[in-house]
């Protein structure tokens, strides 16, 4: 269960929930809308927009099954913007300082 505590005065609230990418049975009260998928496959839910007043909490609670404890995120495919090659801006070779390491160490 989330609830916002309202401390301040919303002109345009609005709360969207990513779905677990293992979960099935997902419920939520008050019930979500679905919206579209992102470029990485997961699904989302949103509420629609509401205003609400200083001190007026919103709550909601999400139930789902889960038979893995695989987070969403291990199912990301991580890999650079481009190719790392030797030229890679900031990287520097071990090999470089090596030299230097041993003339202090005598």
């Amino acid at each position: 269960m989330f609830t916002w505590p309202g401390d301040y005065a919303v002109k345009s609230f609005n709360l969207i929930f990513q779905k677990p990418s293992a979960a099935t049975d997902i419920t939520t009260d008050p019930v979500l809308t679905d919206i579209s998928s992102d470029k990485n496959g997961f699904a989302y839910q949103a509420t629609s927009v509401l205003t609400l007043a200083a001190k007026q909490t919103f709550s909601i609670r999400v139930r789902y099954e889960n038979d893995s404890d695989t987070l969403s995120a291990s199912v990301l495919n991580v890999e650079p913007i481009s190719p790392l090659t030797d030229n890679v801006p900031g990287q520097v070779s071990l090999m470089t300082y090596i030299p230097w390491v041993l003339a202090g160490w005598r």
